[in-house]
């Protein structure tokens, strides 16, 4: 049975895209260039905007851009006060410089013998978390697992080890998928429980060395990442390399826990403004029913990115410059419908996602009045890159994933949809709304992603096509779903 009514929806739907207002909707989808997109990534990937790290004054001025551009479009601003931008506090913390040495020693006769020094390369072997405090560091190194302590789970990485005034090394992750370990995956968890043990830092070890703001800074706390290749090195006295330790904690689910025989010599410079301010960016169309025009879909992504560090600039033009473009390109579109569906539809781009998706769970959380109702939330985040789309979809109501297809018709640009579950730790900008039960659908394309939240995320990552040919799929969706 409901194989067939959702059969008969998208019939219905399909239709309904032939009709006069299909024609209406051709028309604005002509205001959508790929190339017009194409350029926007580059302007938002550039210099100026310093990477667009929340509360940086290079993210205030792409904002202010944005909003510039949502104004230029004819839609409304959320605010009387402050326009298209909806403010709200965001600490911010900039890498000046950082150093760091690992001095080696083996056991001899039961005691350390220096076993030589390994100086590591910024960004090749090692980076500062982008919430670290300045200080200059000798510590011992404990490895201790997942980074993990749950009491409520009867599991401890921190058990029989002491980390008192020495840096947490640990992977990222969980002993299994269980979603009852999510709190325990979250960055700020991990940090506040190393800092409970009295640690130095933590030490995150990632195959690949990217730039990581998701947290708060501490005073004298200095958390870092090491690359795989570089904990290897660190590793191979006591004769453990990364694939091994993660492997034998994957299958045997118990912590793995022991000191390392290393000791770093680190020296951070951090710059913090802990009264930075930054913006989510909303501008919007009424709809034109009068009792069902408070109502609206929101379409988000997030604006912001990792910012530049030590000499290192991040341009994030997939990540996720393409997502900003893409709804910039759907506004430019509603600003010229002639006629408005009969709910609202809100185009929003959201500060600090990089820092746990700050920005859209104080929009979610602080709707913009008139409106007092979201119907649906569209996501879309590293939507620039290869050339097929695929969604992530609440599976009730049924008729959202029913329009997303109807109005692919057209197109056939989806190569596949898959129900949404509940989204974990690194669920994205629709957490927020999929928590509060706003039926969410979640845009994505088929890559490749290489240099995610690095200096490699350029322009030259991006397809102007892709790009364009979602924009006019996600105009033609949200007018049908706002619309129904």
């Amino acid at each position: 049975m409901k194989k067939i009514l959702t059969s008969l929806t998208l019939a219905a739907l399909s239709a309904a895209l032939l009709s006069a207002a299909a024609v209406d909707l051709r028309k604005a989808e002509a205001a959508i260039s790929s190339l017009e997109l194409y350029q926007w990534v580059k302007t938002l990937s550039d210099k100026p905007f310093a990477g667009r790290l929340s509360g940086h004054p290079g993210y205030t001025a792409a904002a202010n851009w944005a909003a510039a551009k949502m104004k230029e479009f004819g839609l409304k601003p959320i605010d009387a006060k402050n326009g298209y931008l909806q403010p709200f506090p965001s600490p911010v913390t900039v890498i000046e410089s950082g150093g760091l040495q690992a001095d080696l020693w083996k056991i001899e006769q039961g005691k350390e013998v220096p076993a030589g020094t390994l100086t590591a390369e910024a960004m090749t072997d090692f980076f500062p978390l982008v919430f670290s405090d300045s200080a200059e560091v000798t510590a011992d190194l404990v490895f201790c697992g997942w980074g993990i302590n749950a009491p409520d789970l009867g599991y401890d990485d921190f058990a029989g080890v002491d980390v008192k005034g020495k840096y947490v090394v640990c992977f990222r992750g969980t002993p299994d998928r269980d979603r009852r370990w999510q709190y325990h995956d979250e960055h700020r968890t991990r940090m506040k429980v190393a800092m409970s043990k009295g640690a130095k830092g933590l030490v995150y070890i990632y195959p690949e060395i990217n730039v990581h703001p998701n947290g708060d800074l501490t005073p004298n706390f200095t958390p870092m990442m090491i690359s795989d290749a570089f904990a290897d090195k660190i590793l191979a006295a006591q004769k453990f390399t990364c694939a091994q330790l993660k492997r034998d904690l994957q299958i045997y689910k118990k912590p793995l826990s022991f000191p390392i025989q290393a000791r770093f010599r680190y020296k951070v410079k951090t710059r913090h403004d802990a009264k930075a301010v930054t913006y989510n960016i909303a501008g919007w169309i009424e709809g034109s029913d009068p009792k069902l025009r408070n109502e609206a879909v929101i379409l988000g992504g997030h604006f912001d990115g990792v910012g530049e560090h030590m000499g290192f600039f991040c341009p994030g033009a997939n990540d996720n410059a393409s997502g900003s473009a893409i709804l910039l390109g759907v506004a430019k579109a509603l600003g010229k419908l002639p006629a408005r569906p009969k709910r609202s539809i809100m185009v929003v781009l959201f500060a600090a996602e990089e820092k746990g998706m700050l920005g859209s769970d104080y929009f979610a959380k602080n709707l913009p009045a008139p409106l007092t109702k979201m119907i649906a939330m569209f996501n879309f985040d590293m939507a620039g890159a290869g050339d097929r789309v695929s969604a992530a979809v609440s599976p009730a109501p049924a008729d959202l994933k029913a329009t997303l297809l109807a109005a692919d018709e057209s197109s056939k640009l989806i190569e596949g949809t898959w129900p949404m579950g509940p989204p974990g730790v690194r669920g994205g900008d629709v957490t927020a709304f999929y928590n509060m039960g706003v039926p969410c659908l979640y845009f994505m394309t088929n890559g490749p992603f290489p240099e995610y939240h690095r200096t490699g995320d350029s322009i030259y990552r991006v397809n102007p096509d892709i790009m364009g040919e979602l924009a006019r799929l996600t105009l033609r969706a949200a007018v049908l779903y706002a619309d129904r």
